[in-house]
């Protein structure tokens, strides 16, 4: 082990401590090995002098004052306690985990089939007012004109709502694409958020 992968795992190992605690102690122990290789010692010989990093962790944290010791302690024993309830109640909050996940997913089916409701309503609106005019050129060829005019005029109402909603096809789209990224993402962010608050 070089001098690099032994201060980073003493650190893991001192991250109960402050920032300003643990830096210190990593300062001392890369001191103590520069030392050493500064007497001809190759890094890995240095380090082979050392306790191990978790041996080490242990007798700083020893050597500390009673109160940031207990604080230190404390913080050691949280993260193990948390991953203890962690995989005890994991049937209960994998099944929390579970619903809300489904709901999500059934919040976007929703969002998706409305919108792509809203598209194929559109597309209807656009297209069906032809073959609408083309009952109403029938209409007024078999000389009902009065109908033929209701049809045609009808046909030309839809077709300009056709035409509002194809507007708004845009907006239909990309919203439904936010939403639903902003749904996973808060998802996910939930997830992450706890199991690191949980793990500090």
């Amino acid at each position: 082990m070089n001098k690099k992968a032994y201060l980073s795992a003493l650190s893991d190992a001192l991250s109960s401590l402050s920032p300003a605690d643990r830096q210190e102690s990593l300062d001392f122990y890369a001191e103590m090995i520069d030392e050493r290789v500064a007497d001809n010692m190759t890094e890995e010989e240095a380090v082979a002098e050392l306790d191990e990093p978790a041996v080490a962790a242990e007798t700083i944290i020893n050597e500390l004052p009673v109160v940031p010791r207990t604080v230190a302690r404390g913080k050691r024993n949280y993260s193990k306690l948390f991953w203890i309830l962690v995989i005890l109640g994991s049937p209960l909050w994998l099944s929390i985990l579970l619903a809300l996940c489904m709901s999500v997913f059934t919040a976007v089916v929703i969002i998706w089939t409305c919108s792509f409701g809203f598209v194929i309503a559109t597309g209807a609106f656009l297209f069906a007012p032809f073959i609408g005019i083309g009952s109403a050129v029938q209409a007024y060829i078999q000389g009902e004109q009065l109908f033929a005019l209701w049809q045609l005029g009808s046909s030309l109402f839809v077709f300009g709502l056709g035409l509002c909603m194809l507007s708004t096809i845009r907006a239909v789209l990309i919203y439904p694409a936010r939403w639903s990224k902003a749904l996973f993402s808060w998802l996910r962010s939930l997830f992450k958020k706890e199991v690191s608050h949980g793990a500090k």
